[in-house]
């Protein structure tokens, strides 16, 4: 959101992710403008260096928001007290205090909605959804991101809708509403195809393989689940590539195609071993793998991996992982006749699933506990929870929950010696099964398989071949090298005396005429930069000579004169009087402040100390700022200024720069403008700039003053309309810093029909 955000919902991962050394400069370098700067800007970097504390401190991090809220409230800064409430709503998230995040959160959005910050106002809608999600309000997460992404399409930020379209695809997958998720998933891969994101596309195919997986249409995840691992394989994402692997295992693991299931996790494993990270990758590889001992019958070595991945899920604090171990531990304790045990872990995982709102986990529990209370003989308990558990898998459509629960209900029957009611159940069970894993099915996804192993396999014998004719040509090229070099050698053996003492006189004279050649490039640019630094600092000497001589001895004379004049007559002069001469005061001291700063920045100019700092920034909103800095003096006169600066022109430019030379011609504008007259600021596309415009309907400009006005070498400072003063230094300047930034500024004026001043700045 530069308005590329890219999106704002990765802006907390960015930050737990940038290397601490880094993040470290960045704070130092934010700290040290805290010296320098005051009111709004100062809030902005405070509130900066809270977000640059996330990874560092998360303690100094609040402290620094809480300091640019109050200050912000000070001065009734309504966007920057809602960046700082946003900034400790992070502090509190990263925390895991999500319910008072919740809080900060929406006061956050409440202002940056009254203020109609639209970057501000999708960040808010994010943050919340993220909230949501930890809290398992699935339907009120969903209602965020659905905001953030309406936003993105409206502002026409393609990027960012692409973005929240994939996670609202997800999230609808995981709420089993499949023909919105996949309606999210088009929209999302019809913006990625069309900005050509190959790495998104690959997020996109994997998300359908998952919302198929739900599905228990195996042949169409395992499709796309391929389709994205390739895509990963090509970019060199390795961790998506481990989770990839994981995933088709588990397509795998489900058709009972147990080695090629293992095989897949060992790979994705060896991924997370070689990078070093993932440990919430090594408790999903290990739960999967106890899998499939559990449906092998090893119940001791099934036992052993989930509970590795419960101690992983434990340390990391992950909720998910912990449900999904726990659950998985009371399977085995149900078929080692540990009903206790096994009940005790399923309640577990049903609390968590619960509250995080997982119901097709949670429907998955119902079914296992009414499966226990079949074996334990307390029927009526086995019935209501298998009622339970269909009725939230019928609400999902999850054919894989109908299917276990047709199973259980049979042995339910069966148990009451109901065996009409348990063979009706049987063929419901069967007829689900036949559905889920047709025949049709299985032969698609070995094909695909084959398909897919064989392209990696060709892939690696080509490289592999190319490997081997490399290192041939490398021998060749090695062995006719090795024959040169002995001609070589025996030639050299034999010229090698006679040439000695030639190469010897030779070379030292070469050495000394570069020597000399060195010194004398020495002095001549010594010479050089000499003679231009003399022109320079005898014109520069010149210039400033004439200013003080001229252009300070004015103001002061006016300051002092009706200073003495107030000091030794202020008790014989009326009200209106003294009003009088303190306005002159006021109105010397102003041009003095405007002479001051101009030669100061001047200056800068000259010896070089004015650093160059391009960004990406709105027009708009900067020309607003020096609009209302000048608003004292346009007021003054009665002169409207109007700002159509397009609200969608962005540029790449030192922001002060630009500051500085809106502000001159502005201040220019309004200087030669009569009372009740109008200057407009405006702007158009032009190429790869954009061309910036400042009108008035002021005196104008002769033609013969016209081609000097951006000279340091003539003096064009002419009084206003009001007899205002000027240095003669803010055009000049002016043209400096538009030529620094890449861009070029010129005029257009008649004598008596007001002036137009124009300039470019790279798009």
């Amino acid at each position: 959101m530069g308005r590329s955000f890219t999106i704002l919902c990765f802006t907390l991962l960015y930050f737990v992710c940038t290397p601490l050394v880094a993040q470290q400069e960045q704070i130092d370098s934010l700290e040290a403008l805290l010296v320098y700067v005051t009111g709004d800007e100062r809030i902005d970097i405070l509130n900066e260096i809270s977000r640059a504390y996330w990874n560092v401190s998360l303690e100094k991090s609040r402290e620094y928001a809480d300091e640019a809220l109050s200050l912000a409230i000070r001065e009734n800064n309504q966007k920057g007290i809602a960046d700082a409430l946003n900034r400790i709503g992070n502090v509190k998230y990263l925390s895991g205090d999500h319910e008072e995040s919740l809080d900060y959160y929406t006061r956050s959005l409440e202002i940056r909605e009254e203020i109609g910050d639209i970057d501000g106002i999708i960040a808010s809608h994010n943050n919340l959804s993220m909230v949501y999600s930890m809290l398992g309000m699935r339907d009120l997460q969903s209602d965020h991101l659905k905001e953030a992404y309406n936003l993105s399409v409206e502002e026409d930020l393609s990027e960012d809708a692409a973005g929240f379209a994939l996670m609202l695809g997800r999230l609808k997958s995981a709420m089993y509403n499949f023909e919105k998720a996949n309606e999210y998933f088009r929209i999302a891969y019809e913006k990625y195809s069309l900005s050509g994101d190959r790495t998104q596309i690959a997020a996109v195919f994997n998300g359908l393989g998952t919302m198929y997986s739900n599905m228990a249409l195996y042949d169409q995840a395992l499709e796309n689940y391929l389709n994205s691992l390739v895509i990963f394989e090509d970019e060199g994402h390795v961790l998506n590539e481990a989770a990839l692997l994981i995933n088709i295992g588990n397509i795998h693991k489900k058709l009972d195609n147990f080695d090629l299931a293992l095989d897949y996790y060992m790979r994705s494993l060896q991924i997370y071993e070689d990078t070093g990270n993932g440990q919430i990758g090594f408790s999903v590889v290990f739960n999967n793998i106890g899998i499939i001992h559990f449906k092998r019958e090893d119940y001791e070595k099934s036992l052993e991996y989930y509970n590795r991945a419960l101690e992983i899920n434990e340390e990391t604090g992950n909720e998910t992982g912990i449900a999904a171990a726990t659950n998985n531990i009371g399977l085995v304790q149900t078929r080692l006749g540990n009903f206790s045990d096994a009940l005790d872990s399923y309640l577990i995982s049903v609390d968590i699933n619960r509250s995080r709102g997982r119901r097709y986990q949670l429907a998955n529990n119902f079914n296992n506990i009414g499966e226990l209370f079949i074996l334990t003989g307390e029927h009526t308990k086995a019935a209501e929870y298998l009622d339970d558990a269909y009725e939230i898998a019928n609400q999902l459509a999850a054919r894989e929950i109908i299917m276990e629960n047709h199973l259980f209900r049979a042995d339910l029957y069966e148990s009451l010696g109901d065996y009409s009611g348990a063979l009706r159940y049987r063929r419901l069970y069967d007829e689900y099964r036949e559905g889920i894993y047709t025949s049709e099915s299985r032969d698609v996804i070995a094909e695909l398989q084959i398909r897919h192993d064989s392209e990696r396999r060709i892939k690696e014998l080509e490289i592999l071949q190319k490997d081997n004719e490399i290192q041939e040509l490398a021998l060749e090229r090695q062995q006719r090298m090795q024959l040169y070099l002995a001609g070589v050698a025996l030639l050299l053996l034999v010229l090698f005396f006679l040439i000695y003492r030639l190469y010897i006189f030779k070379k030292r004279s070469i050495e000394l005429l570069k020597q000399k050649n060195e010194e004398l490039e020495k002095i001549n640019e010594e010479l050089s930069r000499s003679e231009q630094m003399q022109k320079k600092l005898g014109s520069t000497k010149d210039r400033f000579f004439s200013i003080i001589a001229h252009d300070l001895k004015n103001p002061f004379n006016a300051l002092l004169g009706f200073a003495e004049i107030l000091s030794q007559n202020i008790d014989e002069f009326k009200k209106d009087e003294v009003k009088t001469y303190v306005d002159i005061i006021h109105k010397s001291a102003l041009n003095l402040y405007q002479l001051l700063e101009n030669l100061l920045q001047w200056s800068k100019s000259q010896t070089g100390s004015i650093n160059f700092e391009p960004v990406r920034f709105k027009l708009k909103e900067v020309a607003d700022e020096v609009v209302q800095s000048l608003q004292i003096h346009s007021d003054r006169k009665k002169i409207i200024v109007e700002n159509n600066i397009e609200e969608s022109h962005s540029v790449y430019a030192d922001k002060n720069i630009f500051s500085t030379v809106i502000r001159n011609l502005l201040s220019n504008s309004i200087k030669f403008t009569s009372t009740g007259g109008k200057v407009e600021l405006s702007s158009m596309e032009d190429g790869n700039f954009i061309e910036v415009s400042v009108k008035d309907n002021g005196t104008g400009i002769e033609p013969d003053e016209l081609s000097k006005l951006f000279s340091f070498d003539y003096n064009v400072s002419k009084k206003g309309t009001q007899d205002e003063k000027g240095t003669g230094l803010g055009l000049a300047l002016s043209k400096e810093f538009v030529e620094k930034n890449g861009g070029d500024i010129w005029a257009e004026s008649s004598p008596g029909k007001g002036s137009i001043f124009k300039f470019t700045v790279p798009a």
